[in-house]
């Protein structure tokens, strides 16, 4: 049989095996955008996306893994993703226990925890406005002025701790958005902030980071403030357009060297108009090319390096200590495998990686694909993590969505960002949420 051809069929085999998947998961959760499924969904199309679109008839030759690699490497990295899907199903299964039956009598605390959470997330917010609209706000300037590219080659850093600061400023917006969403001024307000830092990431260039803010608001409203019912689910689908327009709109606007109101009308036209690609098409292949990670570190290992059994995984989390208490030595460059995969191959552009590339890199094909089971598990305790005790339930559920939030696009990057984003804004959330929410108690009951 031709390569194609069989591509074409094993492709469709997949696309039926993850739709059982999501059905799987939604039978256990009932909710349609729960965190599992987004995250899911996200792997899917970071990973997977571009031989989606080749299953389905797209023209290979306006797929850049197709024009790039021989069909025997994308199908190879298909068949690693095929079988990664299906071991990530069994750590879900394994790890996923239902809600718990929460206790009545602590709800009459619950006032005192959403003060808590309304302090520290006030208190965030102050500290990392700042730095987060200041960075913001030069690399969208140098955007306009240069070009989308100078901002690669000239990057705007802010050294230290301040530049970390500034990447509590959407969490914590959204924890204070938890804590008034019972107040509609408060979030129409919230929500109108939310857009115009979207709109100010499509002149930046960064279609990640705005497509991330979307899908979170969508899932935050279904989750904390109204869940969608079968009609209002339909009332999404404009959302859903308006973020496969916009990663194509993106990268067709970051390009230019002059950005103004003419140059970004031209290219919503050029999105609506190009004659040979839809604008649904360009988003998926922009997300689908993940898969490249995985295909040069399956031609890397064990020809050009050995496998590391692991040691990627314990430089994410070394990485996370200040490198004060470790006599000065910084694992962040050995966890970060992009940078790795660019030194091999002496690349001049970054080329991103993906956490299943990373199973690979560690444990090759067969003890690559097991160890999905691990990060089925992983991910499936802190989407759905849940406890008896209502005050700490209520915790974990939004400290949960701001995980998800933080690790919708660690799909196509090294696992340290997953580490980074468990330890400073859930683990440390939560510390510091349950001690205010301790003091209020301690005087209450004094």
């Amino acid at each position: 049989m031709n390569l194609g051809v069989y591509l074409k069929y094993f492709s469709l085999s997949i696309d039926i095996v993850f739709l059982m998947c999501i059905i799987f998961i939604y039978k256990k959760t009932d909710n349609i955008f729960d965190n599992s499924i987004i995250f899911l969904i996200f792997l899917f199309l970071f990973c997977y996306g571009q031989v989606f679109l080749f299953g389905l008839g797209v023209n290979k030759e306006k797929l850049f893994i197709f024009s790039k690699y021989n069909m025997e490497m994308i199908i190879r990295a298909t068949r690693y993703f095929y079988f990664s899907i299906l071991f990530y199903m069994i750590g879900f299964i394994l790890a996923y226990n239902g809600p718990n039956l929460e206790k009545e009598e602590e709800h009459q605390y619950l006032y005192e925890l959403k003060n808590s959470m309304k302090e520290f997330s006030t208190v965030l917010i102050v500290i990392s406005i700042i730095p987060f609209f200041y960075i913001l706000i030069i690399t969208m300037y140098k955007s306009i002025m240069y070009g989308y590219i100078y901002n690669f080659d000239n990057p705007t850093e802010v050294n230290g701790i301040i530049g970390y600061i500034s990447k509590f400023f959407i969490p914590a917006l959204f924890l204070f958005l938890y804590t008034t969403k019972e107040n509609k001024k408060i979030v129409k307000i919230i929500t109108g902030l939310f857009i115009v830092i979207c709109a100010m990431y499509l002149i930046r260039g960064s279609k990640g980071s705005g497509l991330t803010i979307i899908v979170g608001i969508v899932v935050f409203y279904n989750n904390f403030i109204k869940k969608f019912n079968s009609f209002e689910i339909i009332k999404v689908i404009p959302v859903i357009i308006i973020i496969v327009f916009i990663i194509p709109l993106i990268s067709n606007f970051r390009l230019q060297a002059d950005k103004n109101i003419s140059g970004f009308y031209n290219s919503v036209e050029q999105v609506i108009q190009d004659p040979e690609e839809n604008f649904i098409v360009k988003t998926i292949s922009e997300m689908g090319g993940s898969m490249q990670a995985f295909i040069l570190t399956n031609n890397a290992i064990p020809k050009l390096d050995n496998y590391k059994y692991g040691i990627s995984y314990v430089y994410s989390i070394l990485m996370i200590i200040p490198s004060i208490f470790l006599g000065g030595e910084s694992f962040a460059e050995k966890a970060a495998l992009d940078i790795w995969l660019m030194n091999i191959y002496k690349m001049s552009y970054g080329p991103g990686f993906s956490i299943l590339a990373e199973t690979y890199y560690n444990f090759g094909w067969y003890g690559g694909i097991v160890f999905t089971i691990f990060l089925g598990i992983f991910f499936t305790k802190i989407f759905n993590v849940n406890s008896e005790n209502t005050i700490k339930n209520e915790i974990f559920k939004v400290l949960s969505f701001i995980f998800l939030y933080n690790s919708m696009l660690t799909a196509r990057n090294p696992f340290h960002g997953i580490i980074r984003n468990l330890v400073y804004m859930y683990i440390a959330f939560y510390i510091v949420i349950y001690f205010l929410y301790n003091q209020k108690i301690t005087k209450y009951k004094n």
